[in-house]
């Protein structure tokens, strides 16, 4: 992957390059941000980029038999950790299934890639036994490249088993680095953190995701939705765009409207007949519920005078939460992120949403 491929982060490119320019590429490094801000394909574009016979001063060069390696991910001196499931299997088992997943998005989730293992409900972990195969595998020499670089993608899942991981993170043989990527800094040891040079990674601007989605030919209005749904998520942008995202608006307005009369026939009504039948589309649409409640109640209670609603949208929050509590507001983002937790589990969809009605109308009321 080229870091032309990643929108924005020209400060973090930058960093990265010069330290393999001179020579100053720390040994062990942790990439740290929130979901949806990019941190494999970063990691994959600096991997390709430290083992490149003729790199650019801001690219991989993209045609050098490294770099092909690199993109199809069967470069041999790159290694790849990721959650799995099963106490007995490493990486390794699913490289086959993990290079697919990559080739068909790079930008994928955790989520994604378990449901791309089929692993069900069934949370991914990062093995005692896939632990001890990176030891063994730093201590050989590199094949082809320069270097051997280890990424370990969501490093938060080691747990305890990062402690096997601490000599080889603070003394590792030369021209080894390890790269580690997590969404959640707080679960990793505090061991391993201290032994490496820790890069925040930030959401995405508005603009760069507004750049990046319009060289792939989606609707301009459809993108700037996107783009405002999304919040610097570029994970919630692409499933917006590749989604329901433009019947949300009219469709919550409805909802919204009729739990506010307490008209549970209507309720009724409209939980038969709303189009969201995927369970893309109706992730999409609690997404954009949540959006709404956060914007209003920056509108309401901290008297944001530009929140990022329409005039339409304003006008709904201005009926619905004119005398609204921080309470009430909290309330409304704790059953909509359960909700969303059920949708990405397929939960029934008319049960779900006459459930999310009624508990609407006493919000509400």
């Amino acid at each position: 992957m080229l870091f032309q491929d990643i929108p924005g982060r020209n400060i973090i490119k930058k960093q990265l390059i010069n330290g393999v320019v001179n020579d100053k590429t720390p040994h062990a490094m942790l990439f740290s941000g929130q979901a949806g801000a990019g941190l494999l394909p970063l990691a994959l574009a600096f991997a390709q980029y430290v083992n490149c016979l003729e790199p650019a001063e801001t690219d991989s060069c993209g045609k050098c038999k490294s770099c092909v390696k690199a993109q199809k991910f069967i470069h041999p001196d790159i290694h790849y950790t990721f959650p799995i499931v099963g106490a007995n299997v490493i990486s390794r088992d699913h490289y086959t299934e993990w290079r697919e997943a990559l080739l068909q998005n790079p930008f994928l989730t955790e989520y994604e890639w378990l449901q791309y293992l089929a692993a069900e409900n069934k949370q991914g972990n990062i093995t005692a036994k896939e632990c001890s195969e990176i030891v063994k595998k730093t201590s050989l020499k590199p094949f082809e490249g320069k270097f051997k670089v280890f990424i370990i993608w969501q490093a938060e899942r080691l747990k305890k088993e990062g402690n096997r991981l601490l000599k080889t993170i603070e003394e590792p043989p030369g021209n080894t680095i390890i790269l580690m990527l997590t969404e959640n800094q707080q679960q990793i040891l505090p061991t391993i953190i201290s032994r490496t040079q820790v890069y925040k990674i930030g959401r995405f601007s508005d603009n760069d995701l507004r750049n990046w989605l319009s060289t792939k030919d989606f609707n301009s209005e459809d993108i700037e939705k996107a783009v405002v749904l999304a919040n610097g998520n570029i994970n919630d942008a692409l499933r917006l765009m590749e989604g329901e995202v433009n019947d949300n608006e009219e469709i919550f307005e409805k909802w919204m409207t009729v739990c506010f009369k307490q008209n549970v026939l209507q309720i009724n009504d409209w939980v038969n007949d709303t189009a969201l039948q995927s369970r893309e589309a109706q992730k999409n649409f609690i997404k954009y519920a949540l959006h709404f409640f956060q914007q209003s109640m920056l509108m309401v209670l901290a008297e944001n005078d530009k929140p990022r609603l329409n005039e339409n949208e304003k006008s709904l929050c201005i009926q619905l939460f004119s005398n609204a509590s921080f309470d009430k507001f909290e309330k409304l983002n704790t059953l909509f992120n359960k909700a969303y937790f059920y949708a990405e589990r397929n939960a029934h969809r008319k049960l779900l949403f006459f459930n999310l009605s009624v508990q609407l109308m006493r919000l509400l009321r």
